[in-house]
């Protein structure tokens, strides 16, 4: 993995099946820029259909980007860890920070 702090973003390889160059880019949020339906793509698309769904998924957004230091370590931590984020990130951020709730992480699939 690796970090650009002063570019926002974090680059991860790992060697997937079938994707031995596999590449996932995490761009950090910018502080003070919290998630809405107007710059967010994926809540616009919610908010349109629910908005009241929407304003969780913001919610929910906003508490993992204030402990994005702390996914970003565990990912660093193990290989392992970066593989299962890769096949199920719900599963990852749960055991990335386990001490959210499962309740934080219901409705996620599906």
């Amino acid at each position: 993995m690796t970090s650009y702090p002063d570019r926002r973003f974090a680059r991860l390889r790992l060697p997937v099946e079938h994707h031995p160059d596999a590449t996932i880019t995490l761009t950090a949020a910018r502080p003070g820029d919290p998630p809405t339906p107007q710059t967010h793509a994926v809540l616009g698309q919610i908010a349109a259909s629910d908005p009241t769904r929407a304003a969780l998924v913001a919610r929910r957004l906003r508490a993992l980007i204030a402990r994005e230091a702390e996914v970003l370590a565990w990912l660093e931590r193990d290989p392992a860890n970066t593989a299962l984020f890769l096949r199920d990130p719900a599963a990852a951020l749960h055991a990335a920070l386990d001490d959210l709730p499962p309740e934080f992480f219901a409705g996620w699939r599906g």
